[in-house]
């Protein structure tokens, strides 16, 4: 008697189960579209970061180490997977630069591009999402600090010693200037790679 009562209980159970482990399937690509939508920015905003980066020449070979649209280096360029598009930015299309910008968006925030996001006013919140939002308070936080730490080290007034850490992104943003205009500055010292800092180096700001 008591078998009998028992059974349909736990029939019932396994059914309870068993259906809340398939909604739970059906919603995961669900979350996982939400998050990728969540980091991604309009097509309008990146056409406005390239009239600042290139005046809107996605084609553009200026020799200056930085190519196409959004002045992607050639080490970042390859690191985001644009091999799989073109040798080099320039020689992309701008669908494709967009496509790596976004990966390089997801990683390192609008910090990527300092000098043109400060000044169009970009940030995590307008369309990037939340993981951007913290990949760029980190990258902010310890920039500013070093600013003022600086002005006080013995490297003088117009020279800065790179930390562990640092990246030529967040020393540009430290010291006001674009990482462009620091790397040509001291490409003596750097070399051709812009990504690559060792610490120690004194760079001109």
């Amino acid at each position: 008697m008591t078998q009998q009562t028992l059974a349909p209980v736990r029939s019932s159970r396994r059914r309870l189960l068993a259906l809340a482990a398939a909604a739970s399937l059906a919603a995961a690509p669900l979350v996982a579209l939400t998050g990728a939508q969540a980091q991604a920015a309009s097509a309008s905003t990146w056409d406005r970061l390239a009239v600042c980066e290139s005046t809107s020449d996605w084609s553009i070979n200026s020799g200056n180490g930085y190519y196409g649209g959004l002045q992607f280096s050639q080490t970042t360029w390859q690191e985001f997977g644009g091999g799989q598009y073109a040798s080099r930015a320039d020689l992309a299309s701008r669908a494709q630069q967009i496509a790596i910008a976004e990966k390089v968006l997801a990683v390192q925030g609008w910090g990527a591009w300092p000098a043109c996001s400060a000044k169009l006013g970009l940030s995590s919140a307008d369309e990037a999402g939340s993981a951007s939002s913290e990949v760029a308070a980190s990258r902010e936080a310890p920039a500013a600090s070093r600013s003022t730490e600086r002005s006080s080290s013995s490297t003088g007034s117009s020279g800065y010693t790179v930390r562990a850490g640092d990246t030529l992104s967040s020393i540009a943003a430290s010291t006001g200037t674009s990482w462009q205009a620091l790397h040509a500055a001291n490409a003596a010292v750097i070399g051709a790679d812009p990504d690559r800092l060792s610490v120690g180096t004194v760079l001109s700001v």
